[in-house]
């Protein structure tokens, strides 16, 4: 074998092997799994303290726990309207914070909205001391590989996607939030309905419609049979709303079929202004292996093995 076809070949296996394992990660950060939803390790400014944080990319901003804030003694220096699933309500702000993901990720200049989590520990039966909002995503490239249960991080400088998943362009919702298409089918033999949904890796169940969505598609009268479902979110808010099933739902190459689904009724939904249909939350989307690559505006979904 002359040298010039040992350099081919070297290069083929150079040029495959950047094909097959794409860009190597700037960290990678095991997760756990509470009640389907993501939760990882975080430390927080010049602490050593190991936090315990939920991935929502249904919340526009990252959000500290009240008793943690206080306990870490965070700058607050201003207030912010959060809109809730419930209502939106004023929150203290602490600005120019750090915070690290594995040994390695250190993202600056993080805004942190402080609210009281505790109803959600205690729904969660877990410890629930902060959330990392779908602002982190505008800093960095996110995957949550559900197979391996990590979330792998990369730079948007030259990150290169090379797998199989679906690109689907984002669609900009209120709040930073993102959304894509889904094709609904609400009962067996109705027409189907390309709706848009927010992501939402902070709500555990499978979809859910807004009191828009719901009026303007006669859901109630396209499924009578629903039964009542309380639900609440950031905020400690009872909503109460209605539980049925969706025929079929679409996206990222695969069908779900009769889909658990939560209809809003209750006017406090109504409050806030959303311009999605609805939701996808984890029960869903735990389905995929998704990045995130805000940088281009698009998240690639990849079928789980």
């Amino acid at each position: 074998m002359n040298g010039m076809t040992r350099l081919c070949i070297a290069l083929l296996i150079l040029l495959s092997s950047k094909q097959i394992y794409g860009q190597k990660a700037i960290e990678i950060v095991p997760f756990e799994l509470v009640k389907n939803l993501i939760f990882v390790d975080v430390v927080v400014n010049d602490t050593e303290e190991s936090l315990h944080f939920m991935f929502d990319t249904g919340a526009g901003i990252t959000v500290i726990d009240s008793r943690i804030s206080q306990k870490l003694k965070l700058n607050i220096s201003d207030t912010i309207s959060i809109g809730t699933a419930g209502k939106t309500i004023e929150s203290e702000l602490s600005k120019q914070n750090q915070i690290r993901l594995g040994k390695n990720l250190i993202l600056d200049s993080i805004s942190m909205a402080i609210m009281d989590l505790s109803h959600l520990s205690k729904y969660l039966k877990t410890n629930v001391d902060g959330i990392i909002g779908n602002d982190i995503l505008q800093k960095i490239v996110t995957e949550t590989n559900v197979d391996t249960k990590e979330i792998l991080f990369y730079s948007f400088k030259d990150f290169e996607y090379s797998r199989s998943g679906t690109v689907y362009e984002l669609i900009g919702l209120e709040s930073g939030h993102l959304g894509i298409p889904f094709e609904i089918v609400v009962k067996k033999g109705a027409d189907p309905i390309t709706m848009v949904l927010k992501i939402d890796t902070g709500a555990d169940n499978y979809f859910t419609f807004h009191n828009e969505t719901v009026t303007n598609y006669n859901i109630r009268e396209i499924l009578p049979r629903l039964k009542s479902k309380q639900g609440f979110g950031a905020d400690p808010t009872v909503s109460r709303n209605l539980a049925g099933k969706i025929f079929t739902a679409k996206c990222c190459g695969k069908t779900f079929k009769n889909v658990p689904s939560v209809f809003e009724i209750d006017p406090l939904n109504s409050l806030s202004k959303r311009l999605a249909n609805g939701l996808v939350g984890q029960a869903v989307l735990l389905n995929f292996n998704i990045t995130y690559n805000l940088n281009d505006g698009v998240a690639y979904f990849e079928k789980r093995k």
